[in-house]
């Protein structure tokens, strides 16, 4: 699975939330901030855009980033994620 990161751009953050929660497996997704979460997803940017209802553009701003190399400092748990999620192991 590729991870990717995706962020909410506008206030409304519940349609996205929404959409994760119903439609990626708990296991494959960690939020980051109220705005902002990780995915694993077998498929493209795109394809996960389209699953989660969002390639139109009808539900506010939002990105979706795949993550080729990570840095940063993080809590423990999203560490974890990290590597349990990593396809390269």
């Amino acid at each position: 699975m590729t991870q990717f990161i995706l962020s909410a751009l506008s206030n409304d953050v519940s349609y996205l939330k929404g959409v994760i929660t119903d439609n990626i497996a708990p296991k494959d997704s960690i939020e980051l901030a109220s705005n902002v979460w990780l995915v694993a997803f077998e498929g493209t940017a795109q394809k996960l855009a389209e699953q989660l209802g969002l390639e139109d553009g009808a539900h506010g701003n939002y990105i979706i980033a795949s993550m080729n190399g990570v840095n940063g400092f993080v809590p423990q748990p999203v560490i974890q994620w990290i590597d349990e999620h990593d396809r390269n192991k």
